[in-house]
């Protein structure tokens, strides 16, 4: 059996009897400590790079408890592990009890770690390594890629535990110990059976005895040692603890005549005794630690189910205060983290977008017992939507074990989009390439074979051909407002002149209005008049313009273009283009700017609806506007402007 030593019974009598002192933490309560800021790094790690204050900070914080720990039990090194539902520190086991020291243990798990060593020399950069690697997600890890991830980072003084765990008494101090807090002054120790007494501390009072009667004392030997720093009792009133020693060391006495008989016996009292109280604290306590295990578990497979649901996650403080948001969340919130931190989450919501549900219960610190009230904010339709898209799964006892879902009604509206505009997309490409073949083909039948075919075989072909010239405007159309609405399709402004852009559209389309009898007139009342623009894209909506000016008017008409320079609301020009035609009804002004619609002004129609949406959008990206103004049966006027060149 081994034998306690003087200093080991003197540390028992002060941990076990007595209890610790209220003057600095324990060694349990230290490693709690660092469990649980190793856990808040790895998940502050998980969200942001090493490089971010907030991570820096949390592993600086991580990096002085350990060195804190070792200096408290005078360790070279560190072996932490998980078992059961405690940690184990170099073999000492501290239970896991706070809600990050139960985080880590997840952590742990998730990737298959029995546990890791903290060699002597151990940085803080190395920590910062580990945290990453723990926040890291757990997907088809090989075996070993543990060390290659903390090899690839240059960390040495980190390992993977694979030995058994060695007892603190075994492992030789390598460095002299740092302080955990100051000494406090502690009673007086009552000794052991045949053990040495010693003086008491400076400042410090003597214990009194347990019974009136003088108790008989053995031999006085050799003073004890003092113990480390921090392992003071707890002072004061443990007249308890007095009670039980002096009670032991009468029995011990009057059985045991041998003074070293003594302090073997005494030795075993104390042993029995732990044991004693052990097994009934193991007893009392099994219930409750399967009944907290059972909530971690349950707990940690609710969170398994959110984090398939949703990508997105804001950290909130007890204030529901923005501390941390990943980029998930930034997009969907369409804020970056550094606009919204310390602010109330609830400030950015868009509630036509967006719905928030927050806890009334966010502190629960307090211990008193939980409201369940839920605040929810934001647009009740959109509210009703997202809950009416979901289901929870439950089991029999009411617990949350997965989800239900189907696309609420504004993304289904989203998606149909996206894939409207990616079918268009496609399918134009797809058209483009045969349809040049087709163009290509008939202008080389008229230009070879046109004076060898009759009247009606010469109209047929010229009817071909304007009819696969509309067809391939129409896909250029296509394409380009798929452009426009992925964000594919730029401009490049630059100083041009004016007249230059509005004589080339009309100059293309001056045929076709001769055709129809109709007068085109340009008016330019500054010839060198220099804008802000990209003109292959200005003669685009020109053209635009003015086609559809063409085809609204009668023949003997007029269409005219102008322009001006105008002041408000910014210095710039106005280009107009009047037509003489059957006009517009004002109910039909504001849709006639919407993708995919053609008002019905009496003639046939062309297209697919798609021209001025694109036209409005091609002004969007010069920074300009355009609307137009019309009086059924006195023609329609279409303005749009463009920023002055230099300003």
């Amino acid at each position: 059996m081994e034998r306690m030593t003087p200093e080991k019974m003197d540390d028992f009598l002060n941990s076990q009897i007595w209890g610790r002192g209220t003057y600095a933490p324990s060694y349990p309560e230290l490693c709690s400590e660092f469990a649980a800021a190793l856990s808040k790094s790895a998940r502050s790690a998980a969200l942001y790079t090493l490089k971010h204050p907030v991570v820096i900070e949390s592993v600086t914080r991580a990096f002085g408890l350990l060195e804190q720990v070792l200096a408290a039990r005078q360790a070279a090194s560190l072996s932490l592990s998980f078992t059961g539902d405690s940690w184990l520190f170099n073999g000492v086991p501290v239970p896991a009890v706070t809600q990050e020291a139960q985080n880590l243990a997840a952590m742990f798990k998730a990737h298959g770690l029995r546990g890791v060593n903290f060699l002597d020399g151990t940085r803080s950069f190395e920590i910062g390594a580990l945290c990453e690697y723990l926040g890291t997600q757990v997907k088809n890890q090989p075996e070993g890629y543990f060390r290659e991830f903390l090899a690839q980072r240059s960390v040495t003084a980190i390992t993977p535990e694979t030995d058994s765990y060695v007892k603190e008494t075994e492992r030789a101090p390598a460095r002299a110990a740092k302080p955990v807090a100051a000494a406090a002054p502690r009673p007086a120790v009552i000794p052991a059976p045949g053990m040495p007494g010693r003086p008491a501390a400076p400042g410090a009072r003597t214990v009194p005895k347990a019974a009136p009667a003088p108790v008989k004392r053995a031999p006085p030997p050799a003073p004890v040692p003092e113990p480390e720093p921090g392992a003071g009792g707890a002072g004061g009133d443990s007249t308890a603890g007095v009670n039980l020693g002096a009670l032991l060391t009468k029995l011990v006495e009057s059985a045991v005549k041998n003074p070293k008989e003594r302090v073997r016996v005494y030795e075993d009292a104390l042993k029995m005794i732990k044991e004693s109280l052990d097994q009934q604290v193991a007893e009392a306590t099994k219930e409750l630690a399967e009944e907290n295990e059972r909530i971690i578990n349950t707990r940690t497979r609710t969170e398994k189910v959110l984090s398939k649901v949703a990508e997105g996650k804001v950290i909130v403080d007890k204030e529901g205060r923005i501390l941390m948001m990943n980029p998930a969340a930034e997009e969907i919130s369409g804020k970056r983290l550094a606009e919204v931190a310390g602010t109330h989450v609830s400030e950015h919501l868009n509630p036509g977008e967006h719905i928030l549900t927050i806890s009334g219960d966010m502190d629960l610190s307090g211990g008193g017992p939980v409201s369940g009230r839920v605040s929810v904010a934001g647009d009740e339709q959109v509210g009703r939507a997202l809950r009416r898209s979901m289901a929870l799964l439950e089991d029999d006892e009411g617990r949350v074990v997965g989800a239900y879902a189907t696309l609420p009604d504004v993304a289904k509206f989203k998606e149909a989009q996206r894939l409207q505009e990616e079918f268009l997309s496609k399918i134009t490409h797809e058209l483009q390439s045969p349809l040049s073949s087709i163009s290509s083909a008939l202008e080389m039948l008229t230009d070879t074979a046109a004076g060898k075919l009759d009247s009606d075989e010469n109209k047929f072909l010229t009817i071909s051909m304007r009819n696969s010239r509309r067809l391939s405007e129409m896909i250029r159309s296509i394409l380009d407002f798929s452009k426009l609405q992925s964000g594919r399709l730029t401009v490049n402004p630059e100083p041009v002149l004016l007249s230059s852009m509005l004589n080339e559209a009309v100059e293309g389309l001056l045929p076709w209005a001769k055709t129809k009898g109709l007068r085109l007139t340009v008016r330019v009342p500054v010839p060198d008049e220099t804008v802000l623009a990209d003109a292959k894209r200005v003669v685009q909506v020109l053209t635009n313009l003015v086609s559809n000016a063409i085809k609204s008017t009668p023949a003997g008409g007029t269409v005219l273009i102008a322009s001006s320079r105008v002041a408000d609301p910014e210095p710039g020009v106005i280009i107009g283009v009047r037509d003489t035609g059957k006009g517009i009804a004002k109910e039909d002004l504001n849709k006639i700017f919407e993708k995919f619609v053609q008002v019905d002004t009496g003639e046939p129609r062309e297209g697919v609806g798609l021209g001025l949406a694109i036209v409005k959008e091609l002004v969007s990206l010069h920074r300009g506007r355009i609307w137009a103004e019309s009086e059924p049966g006195r023609g329609a006027t279409f303005y749009f402007t463009l920023p002055l060149a230099g300003r």
